[in-house]
């Protein structure tokens, strides 16, 4: 016996699928049709900002068949982390794979992720931060302006950036550690100037 199926995909989602036998016998064909009572079933995928989701494709016009498996993959957004998925199904488990026996609803939710930048002072001077503040979010630019004591210059940045540019503008992509170093000026020598005495002796 050989099957063949064929799905209408014009069936609303509460109607059954016609599944269409063909039925051989003693080398003469016969022709009969089968309904299976399969219930189409819908899954609606929702993205909270800060990523995306890829899953498998339904049969037709959005409708999975009852009892398919299916395989989400949640992918973040740089500066954004995947938290876990919410609704029929409550994990982080990702790729996720689910057994579609309902219609659906699933969530998928990111947090964005937070970044401090920490400024170290070598020698003698400051740093001026505009929009200093305790943690950045990824993409945040920042100004940092050396300002060196009397008698003190400013010698350059270290760690994360490398450069004697001041002031400096800097995207924050992660957690920033930064140098400032200060370097103390040479005092100008001194020359002291002595008259010069002679004397003269005689006998």
């Amino acid at each position: 016996i050989s099957f063949r199926v064929r799905v209408d995909a014009s069936l609303p989602v509460e109607t059954v699928i016609t599944n269409t036998v063909d039925v051989m016998a003693a080398d003469q064909p016969l022709s009969t049709t089968a309904t299976a009572l399969v219930r189409g079933v819908t899954l609606d995928v929702r993205e909270e900002e800060g990523g995306s989701v890829t899953f498998t494709e339904p049969l037709v016009q959005g409708v999975y068949r009852y009892g398919q498996e299916v395989t989400l993959t949640a992918t973040a957004e740089p500066g954004w982390t995947f938290a876990g998925w919410s609704g029929v199904v409550v994990t982080e488990t990702n790729p996720l794979v689910i057994e579609i026996v309902e219609d659906t609803v699933i969530t998928a939710t990111f947090t964005q992720d937070e970044y401090t930048l920490n400024v170290d002072i070598v020698g003698d001077g400051d740093v001026d931060i505009d929009s200093e503040q305790a943690f950045y979010v990824y993409g945040d630019v920042v100004t940092l302006t050396a300002v060196p004591s009397d008698t003190w210059g400013f010698a350059g940045w270290s760690g994360d950036v490398s450069t004697t540019t001041n002031p400096l503008v800097i995207e924050i992509v992660s957690n920033t550690e930064i140098t400032a170093t200060f370097t103390q000026d040479l005092a100008p020598h001194s020359h002291i100037f002595l008259p010069l005495v002679t004397r003269n002796f005689s006998d």
